[in-house]
């Protein structure tokens, strides 16, 4: 499997009617003040205004690093 690194850059969702939601599950790594964190940003009728049920996902995946308040997550497909 070849990796490949990207980044994009999100449309302006102040002017959307839309809703976004997301929702993270933290879990603490043997090191201390470093937390694992996985989870899902889920976007309901915020691209295009059309009512799809399940919206569009993006999985994401990461660390919380607690003495320094930075929470670095990376989006996976």
């Amino acid at each position: 499997m070849e990796s490949m690194n990207s980044s994009s850059k999100f449309p302006d969702f102040r002017k959307s009617a839309g809703d976004s939601i997301i929702e993270l599950v933290c879990t603490p790594t043997k090191i201390t003040g470093v937390h694992y964190v996985q989870g899902v940003i889920i976007f309901h009728d915020v691209f295009d205004n059309k009512h799809n049920v399940g919206g569009a996902q993006i999985r994401v995946e990461g660390v919380y690093i607690w003495p320094f308040r930075q929470l670095r997550m990376v989006a996976n497909r």
